[in-house]
């Protein structure tokens, strides 16, 4: 990955995780001042079996700013019955 604007550096993300059939899950703060939000709905959009976590109040850094919250999301979605 390389340094750039939020879309240079997600641009071939979704091509790189097609080829695992592994379900997905993107984490996303609604308030990121960093990767705009509709960066992470193109993911979910794109990458086959992909879920997407928006925390309304967190920013960029949510396993600091909104541990719980992570950790409640990421609880649900390994605990969903998805094969």
């Amino acid at each position: 990955m390389t340094v750039g604007t939020p879309f240079q550096c997600v641009q071939g993300l979704p091509a790189h995780y097609c080829i695992h059939p592994c379900p997905k899950l993107v984490i996303q703060g609604q308030r990121d001042p960093y990767i705009p939000i509709n960066q992470a709905t193109r993911l979910r959009d794109t990458i086959p079996n992909c879920k997407l976590a928006v925390i309304n109040n967190g920013a960029h850094f949510l396993p600091i700013d909104s541990p719980d919250e992570v950790a409640q999301r990421i609880g649900v979605f390994l605990s969903a019955k998805i094969f």
